[in-house]
């Protein structure tokens, strides 16, 4: 049916076949070359080599592509590749015809068509399997292997009539299938691949690639030049697969480098004046050039600034391609790593100043050029109608990698991001770009504080529009930036009237159904009881924050949402003002702990109880929860607190646990009474404050949050999905309940030595009851 059937019964015979081969191919890849395949290799060979020699043009050119005779042929080859690796015995005598097929198959008129680019990518991954096999000594002829090279390597890096009708027609398409790290293959990437592997094998032969490169520098045509940029890019990468998102990291020597991008690169990158129009061949020989130095980058650090500079201009090219290149190689530029901690002591928010140590180049080096360049991109993000990820994520990569040469910008910056955030919001359809937009706003509030209430006016009309239409993509990020501007006000003054209009849609249960909304409410309401609990308690509010407490308290992902929200009211109202409601907070936090503990939780309860003990004192606490059941609180201790407290992680928390359980040893005369509990918990103390935390379960009942790499450039056919993805600077500076106390080791050992002084007593009873190493801590 294949080779005599007609129309859609040629159509369907390919489809089938097609779908056979890629099931063996799958099976084959996962078990090896079963025995009944071994046993029939023969007659499967003769198949695929008569398939893969069949000439049928209304079959080669139908659109349909997998049920064309194209498609069929590319997925046989997939599985000759495959089976080559493998290096099965029986299957290797074959080689050699295969390869003759294929190049037929690769200097065929067809192989140009559109339509055959994966049939040729494929092919070429096959080519790679031979150089890489037993059956490589057919490339070692030097006549052969420079036949092969110009027969079909140089075509395939040339830019085909099919690429130039992309670029015009779908730039978009040619930008993600051309930008290396995305998952594209291309005819270009994929005769690179051959060329490095080609090297690698027989570096002998190598010699030939740089007389192509010494011709194709003297030709004047620019496709010639096109090539020459992707041959001098394939050649320069000794081995290695490197795109502009990784970079190169070695070079070989075959190329003189650096004479290289002097000669022939720069010149192409300094722009005209006017800029060369879309799709023009100066154009397209910008955007190549302009990948090449970002896949080159490491090596062209002494010339960052003149680099700088041109790619700021192409940023304004009329050309979408270019001008999206050009943002894509100043982001990966700026994001190169390095150690900079000397020259980048700056007073910035915690959330940026421990990043900027992280990068190569420092805010007082990108000083002279980074206004023009951010001049571009914002006139470019507000101009455009529809979302441009490169550019906004090279707004935000310079906002996050050197915050304080952002600092004169802040105004302008947010003036041109509000413009896009309101295009934004009509349709919210590129999830990397809204990511990376919120993440300048949040910047911006961090690098330039004092101006969060100019941004805060610039912006509240859309944060508020979002909320009440329920634009529900932007819902978390709208709370986590109204929370981090609530931060950003003087800790002095009120609540203001616009964040009061927002508490009652805040404390909507409907706003904690969502989870991907949960903690960016949290984080919000978090704020709103720092900045003024007492606005809450006048208006009779505090039983609506309870209510929400309650209701996250018993969904095991997000119980340290609940106690977070409690803690926040302990430290920000007195023990008199929570009174009426705090044995309702007990009963609760009990209730949960019998009917469903769970490791996160133990920690979280433990530190809450450490954060009242700071801020209510010892009798308060102890009472109040005794008050529900005689000796209740003295069995939490035992049981959970003093079997658990080794478990609890991070410095801040380990230290407030420490003061809260010191505070209980030295002032609760029940538990001094009680000799071996109280010997239990001094020895408690003395292992958080000297040994590493304990293994512990921190992942069950941990909400998974979306990262930045998890996003996607649309919305996929299921839709948009509720998740919380964090942003960088609107995380909240973690508070020290026990700022008082900068050494948990030398507070511990002065209050049991003032115990021990007023009581000598308890020395006695601290020799017996700890261990001798343990002891010598104190002293």
């Amino acid at each position: 049916q294949v080779t005599q059937g007609v129309g859609t019964v040629a159509i369907t015979a390919c489809l089938v076949l097609g779908t056979a081969f890629d099931v063996l191919y799958d099976i084959t890849f996962q078990f090896g070359i079963s025995d009944e395949f071994a046993d029939i290799i023969d007659n499967f060979n003769n198949v695929a080599l008569a398939i893969l020699n069949l000439q049928r043009q209304e079959l080669l050119a139908s659109v349909s592509s997998e049920g064309s005779l194209t498609n069929l042929k590319s997925n046989i080859i997939n599985l000759l590749a495959m089976l080559t690796r493998v290096s099965n015995e029986e299957f290797e005598k074959y080689v050699p015809d295969y390869i003759q097929t294929i190049w037929l198959t690769l200097t065929s008129p067809s192989s140009t068509y559109a339509t055959s680019d994966e049939l040729t990518i494929s092919s070429l991954d096959f080519i790679i399997s031979v150089i890489n096999s037993s059956q490589r000594s057919f490339f070692d002829n030097p006549d052969t292997f420079r036949n092969f090279c110009e027969s079909i390597i140089l075509p395939n890096l040339s830019i085909f009539s099919s690429d130039l009708e992309l670029m015009e027609d779908e730039p978009d398409s040619y930008i993600s299938r051309e930008v290396e790290g995305s998952n594209s293959h291309t005819r270009r990437r994929a005769a690179c691949d051959v060329i490095r592997a080609l090297m690698k094998v027989f570096p002998q032969h190598s010699g030939i690639f740089v007389t192509y490169i010494q011709t194709l520098a003297n030709e004047a045509d620019w496709k010639k030049k096109a090539t020459l940029v992707t041959l001098v890019t394939a050649v320069s990468l000794q081995g290695n697969t490197a795109g502009t998102h990784r970079g190169a990291n070695t070079l070989t020597d075959l190329v003189p480098f650096h004479d290289f991008f002097n000669g022939i690169i720069v010149p192409i990158l300094t722009p005209s004046n006017p800029m060369p129009a879309a799709n023009s061949p100066e154009s397209v020989l910008a955007a190549d050039s302009i990948r090449f130095v970002t896949t080159f980058r490491l090596f062209l650090l002494n010339h960052w600034q003149p680099i700088f500079e041109r790619l700021s201009v192409w940023l304004t090219s009329p050309d979408h391609i270019t001008s999206s290149f050009a943002a894509h190689a100043l982001e990966r530029w700026i994001s190169i790593r390095g150690d900079n901690s000397s020259s980048q002591a700056l007073a910035m928010s915690s959330s940026l100043s421990g990043r900027q140590s992280e990068y190569k180049f420092t805010s007082e080096m990108v000083s002279p050029v980074v206004g023009g360049i951010l001049g571009n991109i914002c006139a470019r993000i507000s101009k455009e109608k529809k979302p441009n990820t490169y550019m906004m994520l090279c707004l935000m990569r310079f906002c996050l990698c050197v915050p304080h040469a952002m600092v004169d910008f802040v105004e302008p910056i947010i003036q041109h991001v509000a413009v896009a955030l309101a295009e934004a919001c009509k349709n919210p359809t590129n999830p990397i770009y809204n990511h990376a937009m919120f993440e300048v706003i949040s910047s911006t509030i961090a690098i330039a504080p004092q101006h969060a209430g100019s941004i805060e006016s610039t912006i509240w009309q859309n944060l508020f529009e979002i909320l009440s239409k329920d634009v529900v993509e932007f819902v978390p990020y709208s709370l986590q930036l109204m929370g981090q501007l609530l931060d950003a006000r003087n800790p002095q003054d009120p609540l203001p009237e616009h964040y009061q209009s927002l508490i009652a849609p805040l404390l909507s249960p409907v706003m904690f159904e969502q989870p991907g909304t949960i903690p960016a409410a949290v984080r919000m309401l978090t704020a709103v009881i720092r900045k003024d609990a007492f606005y809450l308690e006048r208006n009779n509010l505090i039983e609506n924050v309870l209510q929400i407490f309650s209701k996250l308290l018993f969904l095991k992902k997000h119980d340290h949402d609940a106690l977070n929200i409690m803690i926040a009211l302990v430290m920000a109202l007195p023990f008199d003002h929570l009174g009426a409601y705090i044995k309702q907070v007990y009963m609760h936090l009990f209730n949960r702990l019998s009917s469903g503990n769970t490791p996160k939780y133990t920690r979280c309860i433990i530190l809450f109880f450490s954060v009242l003990i700071i801020h209510h004192g010892v009798e308060r606490v102890v009472t109040a929860v005794n008050d529900i059941q005689p000796g209740m609180f003295w069995m939490y201790l035992t049981n959970i607190w003093l079997k658990n407290m080794q478990k609890v992680t991070g410095t801040t928390e380990r230290t407030c646990c420490v003061v809260a359980l010191a505070t209980l040893l030295c002032e609760s005369q029940t538990l001094q009474a009680e000799v071996r509990v109280w010997s239990d918990a001094v020895c408690a103390c003395l292992r958080m404050v000297h040994f590493a935390a304990e293994k512990d379960d921190h992942s069950s009942f941990t909400p998974k949050f979306l990262q930045f790499g998890d996003l996607k450039d649309s919305v996929g056919d299921g839709g948009f999905v509720n998740a919380f993805c964090p942003l960088t600077c609107a995380v909240p500076a973690p508070v020290n309940p026990c700022p008082q106390v900068s050494d948990a080791n030398a507070y511990l050992k002065q209050r049991l030595s003032n115990l021990v002084q007023n009581n000598p007593n308890f020395d006695a009873i601290l020799r017996q009851g700890l261990p001798s190493e343990l002891y010598a801590f104190i002293h």
